[in-house]
């Protein structure tokens, strides 16, 4: 999975710069662990010292101001991200040894997350890899709430994804497309009830 990596760092340089970013951010930081889309990655200890090749860290007001450079070229793509409040991306190497370890720690994230009213919408076992993801519905089941992506490739990269707020089912692959993982890119849930009976 390729993060593009680039862009957030393009929209961190836009926002510094722009006068609206330093009004919010001499606002109150939000507390985002209590957002019901959100995710604590205790597995990422599995990497110890190892530094992440990619790491995106993007708030409510770099998102908000993001979303407005897509306001006119796409509108439905600003419907989506007006309404997050972060993204989380984050990108290891992963050799054999990892991948060992990748494996025993995904099943406790995996079973918090069965057990915490998220919703497992794809799942793939491969020889060489492995891919989760995972939404969060509301308890009206009319948005969703949060994303996860938990996949790893042996050899390869090792990547964990968390976006919080809240968003139309249907328009997930449009985040996909727009932070370019692939995992989301054709991914549509016309309605998580409608998942559900499938």
């Amino acid at each position: 999975m390729k993060v593009r990596s680039m862009l957030a760092f393009a929209i961190l340089l836009i926002a510094l710069a722009h006068p609206a970013f330093c009004l919010e951010a001499e606002t109150p930081a939000e507390d985002f662990t209590k957002h019901p889309g959100y995710v604590d990655f205790n597995m990422l200890k599995i990497f110890g010292d190892q530094e992440p090749k990619v790491e995106i860290n993007l708030k409510k007001p770099l998102l908000k101001l993001a979303s407005e450079f897509s306001k006119n070229e796409d509108p439905e793509l600003f419907d989506v991200m007006e309404e997050l409040v972060l993204v989380r991306v984050f990108v290891f190497d992963a050799d054999e040894a990892t991948a060992k370890k990748f494996n025993a720690e995904s099943s406790k994230t995996i079973r918090t997350l069965d057990s915490a009213g998220w919703e497992r919408i794809v799942s793939v076992h491969d020889a060489d890899e492995i891919v989760y993801v995972y939404v969060k519905p509301s308890a009206d089941a009319s948005v969703i709430q949060g994303i996860v992506v938990i996949a790893i490739e042996e050899g390869d990269e090792a990547v964990f994804v968390n976006i919080v707020g809240n968003m139309d089912p249907e328009q997930i692959g449009k985040l996909g497309k727009c932070f370019d993982i692939k995992e989301l890119d054709s991914l549509g849930v016309k309605k998580v009830e409608e998942h559900e009976e499938e």
